[in-house]
């Protein structure tokens, strides 16, 4: 291995095991550590907090080239520590959400249940603010409107309602104060991201030309886009 990249490594090892003391305990988690990368608008400039938009949808893709994911300020802050189970069963701890007021989350936008996820052309999963304006913003939820699967971003994406097995996969982020800039840096399980490689391997094929290059990681920078340039279509429940 190369200083730099082993310098990387460290780097990226000591921001997971701070996002996840659990890690320390579990040699099988030892996978969930993949590259940190700068998230970036299209220009590459790095996304500050202060130009996300509070309940808006933002798209990135991370650990994998066909892994899409959600970029949200909630606007307040997120609960703390909060205690899950992956899909197989193994603990662990999601540790809350980033940035100056702890309100920027991110998850695998992929459903648990049934690996529903946004495509160019159509989305069903989003996260969606409740049609009562009075209601507390609590009531706000990820929602996948294949089978109505709901899950709670204020709490590590746990499930709420519907036929999901388990949250959504979260991705670890970073907030680097002095320099105002977040990193993804890690996933808290390859669980779901395994099921969803298994089960679209032909599109995936079909769509990047070769698996490994739909499974390639994602490496230095991550785009964010809103979802309605990422997909064509956002259909609502």
């Amino acid at each position: 291995m190369k200083r730099r990249d082993f310098v990387k490594a460290c780097a990226a090892t000591a921001i997971l095991v701070h996002h996840n003391p659990m890690l320390l305990a579990n040699d099988r988690n030892r996978s969930h550590l993949h590259e940190p990368v700068r998230l970036v608008d299209f220009e590459g400039n790095p996304i500050r907090p202060g130009d996300l938009q509070p309940h808006v949808n933002y798209v990135f893709r991370y650990p994998y080239e066909c892994t899409p994911c959600f970029l949200l300020d909630l606007n307040r802050p997120t609960e703390a520590n909060v205690r899950l189970k992956t899909e197989n069963g193994a603990d662990y701890v999601w540790r809350g959400g980033v940035g100056p007021k702890r309100s920027i989350v991110a998850y695998a936008a992929i459903c648990t249940h049934r690996l529903t996820h946004p495509t160019e052309h159509v989305n069903f999963i989003a996260y969606r603010q409740s049609r009562n304006p009075e209601a507390d913003p609590a009531a706000n939820r990820i929602v996948c409107c294949m089978e109505y699967s709901s899950y709670d971003p204020a709490r590590g994406a746990a499930v709420t309602s519907g036929p999901a097995p388990s949250p959504l996969t979260g991705i670890l982020l970073d907030y680097d104060e002095e320099a105002d800039e977040i990193h993804a840096v890690g996933i808290t399980s390859e669980d779901i991201l395994d099921r969803f490689f298994d089960h679209f391997e032909m599109q995936l094929e079909l769509s990047y030309g070769s698996l490994a290059k739909a499974r390639a990681p994602v490496s230095g920078t991550a785009t964010v886009v809103p979802l309605d340039e990422y997909t064509g279509n956002d259909m609502p429940c």
